[in-house]
């Protein structure tokens, strides 16, 4: 029986979506498998891995690793801060194929607690004049929606001769 050599860093492999995207406010996984300096799989416990992943703001994350003992380990994150990040997987200073890496993660579900709205609609005007409001949408986090899509309502209160079917 011939069994793989010891793990090269430099040849383990990260795979899994949260490995390039993920969602604000969820934890996120990925699996690195380890692999020996010719490229075969590893089966059996292996080095520790961290994965830091650098993001806007200044936002920083270390990731929690699983040695699942069968020569992959599972790497878990939870962003709160939505944007532009670097990911680099690495053990004993020594990256991992496709490391560092860039990836994105989006903001979660809309938070309308935490819209704001600003323009000449929010107070005044008469009946025939168009006025605007512009909604800043913005999720749990306090992250901007960068995606379109949500919908967003107004209620016009007040003015007591204006007639409902003018609005």
């Amino acid at each position: 029986t011939i069994h793989p050599s010891f793990t090269d860093t430099k040849m383990s492999l990260a795979s899994g979506s949260a490995y390039s995207i993920a969602t604000v406010g969820l934890t996120m996984a990925f699996t690195v498998q380890t692999r020996d300096r010719f490229e075969n799989v590893r089966d059996t416990r292996g080095s520790a891995f961290t994965a830091i992943l650098d993001g806007p703001g200044g936002a920083f994350i270390n990731a929690s690793s699983l040695d699942n003992l069968d020569g992959k380990h599972r790497l878990t994150y939870r962003a709160t801060v939505s944007g532009a990040y670097s990911i680099k997987v690495m053990t004993d200073g020594v990256h991992i194929q496709s490391s560092p890496a860039n990836m994105s993660v989006s903001a979660t579900t809309p938070n309308p607690a935490a819209f704001t709205a600003v323009g000449p609609g929010i107070v005044g005007g008469t009946i025939d004049q168009l006025l605007y409001v512009e909604v800043t949408t913005r999720d749990t986090f306090g992250n901007y929606r960068t995606e379109g899509g949500d919908d967003v309502r107004a209620t016009a209160v007040g003015g007591g001769l204006a007639s409902p079917d003018r609005f």
